[in-house]
C-alpha cells in the first residue's frame, strides 16, 4: 500500500496485490486555491478555500489512478 499526501484532506491510496493496481483519491478537492467560497461559521477570518496551492505533481498522481 502507497499513501500520498496531496493537500489538507486529499490523499491518494494504491493498492497493489496479485498484478491488480486499485487507485482512490480520498476527499478530491482539487481546485484551484482560492475557487470555493469560504466557509460561513469562520466569522471575520473567512478565506476562499482551498486555502493552498496543489503541489506541482499532482496532476501526475491523478493519471496513475
Amino acid at each position: 500500500m502507497k499513501l500520498t499526501h496531496i493537500r489538507n484532506a486529499t490523499i491518494l491510496i494504491e493498492f497493489e496485490s496479485a498484478g491488480q493496481h486499485i487507485g482512490l483519491l480520498v476527499h478530491p478537492m482539487l481546485s484551484q486555491r482560492g475557487a470555493l467560497p469560504s466557509l460561513r461559521f469562520l466569522g471575520a477570518r473567512r478565506q476562499r478555500n482551498p486555502l493552498v496551492d496543489l503541489p506541482a505533481a499532482w496532476q501526475a498522481l491523478s493519471k496513475s489512478v
